[in-house]
């Protein structure tokens, strides 16, 4: 899943404004999970013809709100939309989430929750 899908970058005025889906949150999550339960195949033989396995590693939990927190680091405003998607969030996900909106709002950053997506926002696809 591209980085693009769940978070929109945009300037209003001077400032610069990242929105943050939750629902795609919530998919990239059910990603990382899928992919950490993935099983290789290791007895792999290319003498014997065939594909070698997928390769399904993916980022981490930890690498992703690593990744996302550098990325809204340069934002002043931080919208985070589509919230009623939290509650399908399992705690560690949840928990990552809050602690990347604490270190923002920490940084005097404006965090924003909002219910529903805006339209410029959920209109546009990657």
């Amino acid at each position: 899943m591209d980085r693009r899908e769940f978070l929109r970058l945009k300037t209003e005025g001077r400032q610069s404004i990242a929105s943050l889906s939750c629902e795609m949150l919530y998919m990239r999550s059910i990603d990382v999970l899928l992919s950490s339960d993935a099983r290789v195949i290791s007895d792999f033989n290319p003498v014997e013809g065939g594909e070698p396995p997928a390769d399904v590693s993916g980022q981490t939990m930890g690498q992703f709100y690593h990744s996302l927190e550098e990325e809204l680091s340069s934002a002043d405003v931080l919208r985070v939309t589509d919230t009623q998607w939290l509650t399908s969030l399992d705690k560690e996900w949840r928990h990552g989430l809050d602690v990347v909106l604490d270190r923002i709002r920490s940084c005097g950053k404006r965090v924003e929750l909002t219910r529903t997506s805006t339209a410029s926002v959920s209109g546009q696809r990657a």
